[in-house]
């Protein structure tokens, strides 16, 4: 997919992937809770296992959303991450997970950027709302009104017919 950007009298195309859901943690846990969550009608969930590695996904699709883990030792790359995306890609936003320590900082956290915070598997709910809501407003790179219908029809062989690869 491609995206032509302007800048002052150049053109130039940036190839680029629909917008994904990314979640940046060490184990897999939350990813985990994610997928029981999202079941088959949600989105494929993409797991980051560094700071780097979640760079990298989040420059091939620009407009993704980032579920961080939020600890002790990953505070500030998480907002090292959150300053760079305002930088360099406005449409990404950044939700954070962490444990129940996390909680009385919660207005800190947000302040620095986030756009929720969770603090226990049994609360990401709203977490999974953000997620779809960011998701459907996203539009897909590159693709032809006919193909965009075709994408937002409910049964799986239509993304299929309209070239998306989502199901």
């Amino acid at each position: 997919m491609n995206e032509t950007l302007q800048n002052g009298d150049s053109q130039r195309t940036v190839p680029y992937e629909p917008a994904k859901l990314v979640v940046w943690e060490s184990d897999g846990s939350w990813a985990r809770h994610l997928r029981r969550l999202f079941r088959s009608e949600g989105p494929r969930v993409y797991e980051a296992r560094t700071f780097q590695a979640c760079r990298t996904m989040i420059a091939a699709s620009p407009a993704s959303i980032v579920v961080a883990l939020w600890t002790e030792s990953t505070s500030a790359d998480v907002v090292r991450l959150v300053g760079r995306m305002r930088r360099e890609f406005p449409a990404v936003r950044i939700l954070a997970v962490a444990d129940r320590k996390a909680e009385p900082h919660r207005w800190q956290i947000l302040e620095a950027g986030i756009v929720w915070l969770c603090t226990s598997p049994r609360e990401l709910a709203p977490i999974v709302e953000i997620i779809r809501r960011h998701l459907e407003q996203v539009p897909e790179p590159s693709l032809t009104p006919e193909q965009r219908v075709w994408a937002r029809l409910p049964w799986p062989r239509a993304a299929e017919r309209a070239g998306t690869g989502r199901s």
